[in-house]
């Protein structure tokens, strides 16, 4: 099965406490901005990798932003 990552309301909160913008989040995680804001507004889905780099970036747990489901492949 293959996780599932569903961002959780606080994670906003922690970006902007930390980084004060998207854009400086961004920065520090080596990502594009528009890329981020595609993630954090659900129009790209969350891979495992970089749902860990941000939760290290903000010094929390992938749990800690995401909700995390396993989901069927398709077939199985």
């Amino acid at each position: 099965m293959k996780p599932v990552y569903r961002i959780k309301n606080n994670l906003f909160e922690l970006i902007y406490d930390k980084y004060d913008t998207q854009a400086n989040l961004a920065k520090e995680i080596q990502t594009d901005p528009s890329y981020l804001s595609k993630i954090l507004s659900g129009k790209q889905k969350v891979s495992p990798r970089i749902a860990y780099v941000i939760a290290k970036s903000l010094g929390v747990s992938v749990g800690d932003c995401f909700y995390i489901k396993n989901s069927k492949r398709k077939g199985s």
